[in-house]
């Protein structure tokens, strides 16, 4: 899960890279929270395949820690995501639009772990497909809505 998050965060890191020439450690802090942003809902994704994950001996956190503790471990991550994006904002010294976003995101966040109880996965999809692409875009349109006004 957290594999999976370190290379999909290469984009944004790449991409900072492409347009300054350097790498500069304010854009870290946004490369580790897309990697706990990815790792949250890649757990809660693999809730599905813990049956099998455990059948082929594949060491992913909910085959290794079950469905209860993989849900309090994606939550962790989603924290420590929203709480990275906070101090990204500071860091760009971004203004109330980013914060509402940010808001926002929280708000999503919490509805999407809502939606999924260790003893009821029926919302899956629904916490993983549908919350993690409005959070998405939530946070893009925030950020950019902030940069051009």
């Amino acid at each position: 899960h957290f594999i999976l998050g370190v290379t999909i965060s290469a984009a944004p890191l790449g991409a900072w890279i492409a347009v300054k020439g350097s790498l500069d450690t304010r854009i870290i802090l946004l490369g580790l929270a897309v990697v706990f942003w990815l790792a949250g809902f890649d757990i809660l994704y693999a809730l599905q395949d813990i049956d099998f994950d455990r059948s082929y001996g594949l060491f992913s956190i909910p085959s290794r820690f079950g469905i209860k503790r993989s849900i309090m471990v994606s939550r962790f991550c989603h924290a420590i995501t929203w709480g990275l994006l906070v101090l990204s904002g500071i860091i760009f010294h971004m203004s109330y639009l980013y914060y509402l976003g940010m808001m926002i995101t929280a708000l999503l966040f919490i509805y999407e772990h809502s939606l999924i109880k260790p003893d009821d996965l029926s919302k899956l999809d629904m916490a993983f497909f549908n919350m993690n692409g409005y959070i998405s875009i939530t946070v893009f349109l925030f950020t950019f809505l902030d940069l051009i006004i």
